[in-house]
């Protein structure tokens, strides 16, 4: 695995990706939703612009088959490439709906399964026809077809898995054409085969390192470098989720929203790069005392929002008492790191969606800094001091 991050960072020196993460590029396995959407979204994107230039070329190539073959096996070739165009059309017309997993794998198994029968058929139709002039050069061309298959699944952001799999239809042709019909020598076979792998783990390489960038871009615009905390946008995904199931179950949501207090007066005593790591480690500090289901959202420079699913008022009630009670660190001029905070909760507030919740909770954070700030303010008026 270690081996293979720094083959990775190679490419992209600035970007790293876990162990689970890298266990994600040999097999389509724990990959994020949003991971899943934008790898459905390339491939299909991708298979369509191909399948369009394949069904151009497709066509294209009628002219030299009539050129380079005589009378009915010039026109056999001609018809098997008319149904190989019509196909590519097919694949490359804008259908309606957006891309899917399932839509993904169905576009790319045809992209490759449509020019194996092609090469199949044509092997098939000119089997005995003279390999000289024009013939021999076009005959040589059909045989360079599954090397530019098995190339192009570099285009593709794929697992090494994905990769094996939707390169078998061409191998299996290959199989096919030297065993069954006889259009391939034992050593003309063989070179092919070692040649077809070859080009195989080059496509598997550029994919799995396509599939490794897309992780690192989903994982930046989903979570924080700076503290690994979730952004707004996706944080608040995610707790909108969480609201509208518990407003279905009729269960109690709480959310906290904490502010670090004199953020102002830090910036002209410690400076910026300090306060980055005062927010830092205050994330770090919250992680520690909150509970595993617990989501940790940066709502700001200084300002969290910390969804406490999974519990009740008591529950939550003890969470915060936790949280304000440990302290949260120091300034790195030894002065005490405090927040501000206010407690919402779905029922008691009343709150029909996410964001009624969330500013009721920052109201209530407002309030707290109003009375002097370390302290939390609790959806029933209770109040919390914090340690320091």
């Amino acid at each position: 695995m270690r081996v293979l991050n720094k083959l990775l960072r190679v490419a992209s020196p600035d970007i790293t990706v876990s162990t689970d993460q890298l266990r994600g590029l040999f097999a389509p396995l724990g990959h994020s939703p949003a991971l899943i959407r934008h790898r459905a979204g390339a491939v299909v994107a991708r298979a369509r612009v191909l399948a369009g230039l394949f069904a151009a070329l497709t066509v294209l190539g009628m002219g030299f088959d009539l050129w380079a073959f005589d009378g009915a096996v010039g026109w056999q070739i001609v018809i098997a490439r008319g149904g190989a165009a019509l196909a590519f059309v097919a694949l490359a017309w804008p259908w309606p709906g957006r891309a899917s997993p399932r839509r993904a794998a169905l576009f790319l198994g045809l992209m490759v399964c449509v020019p194996a029968a092609f090469y199949l058929v044509s092997l098939d139709i000119l089997g005995g026809q003279p390999l000289r002039g024009a013939a021999g050069l076009v005959t040589g061309l059909y045989m360079l077809l599954p090397f530019l298959v098995v190339a192009g699944l570099a285009v593709f952001p794929l697992t090494a898995l994905e990769t094996a799999l939707y390169a078998a239809p061409m191998f299996a042709a290959i199989l096919l054409a030297g065993l069954v019909f006889g259009g391939l020598s034992w050593p003309v076979l063989t070179g092919t085969l070692l040649l077809a792998l070859f080009m195989a783990g080059v496509s598997a390489l550029a994919g799995v390192a396509q599939v490794h960038y897309l992780m690192a871009l989903v994982n930046r615009s989903v979570v924080d470098v700076l503290t690994g905390a979730y952004v707004r946008h996706s944080g608040s995904e995610i707790a909108d989720l969480q609201f509208r199931v518990s407003a279905r179950r009729g269960g109690a949501f709480p959310v906290a929203c904490l502010r670090i207090d004199d953020m102002d007066s830090a910036a002209g005593r410690v400076g910026q790069a300090a306060i980055d790591r005062a927010v830092r480690d205050l994330a770090e500090a919250l992680r520690t005392q909150l509970r595993q289901g617990d989501v940790l959202i940066r709502d700001g420079e200084g300002d969290f929002l910390v969804v406490l699913g999974r519990t009740n008022v008591d529950g939550a009630r003890k969470v915060m008492d936790r949280v304000m009670g440990a302290g949260l660190g120091n300034w790195p001029d030894g002065a005490p790191l405090t927040v501000s905070a206010g407690v919402a909760e779905r029922m008691t507030d009343r709150a029909e969606d996410w964001a009624t919740l969330s500013r009721a909770a920052a109201d209530r954070a407002a309030k707290a800094r109003a009375q002097g700030g370390n302290r939390a303010v609790l959806w029933d008026g209770a109040v919390l001091e914090g340690a320091a």
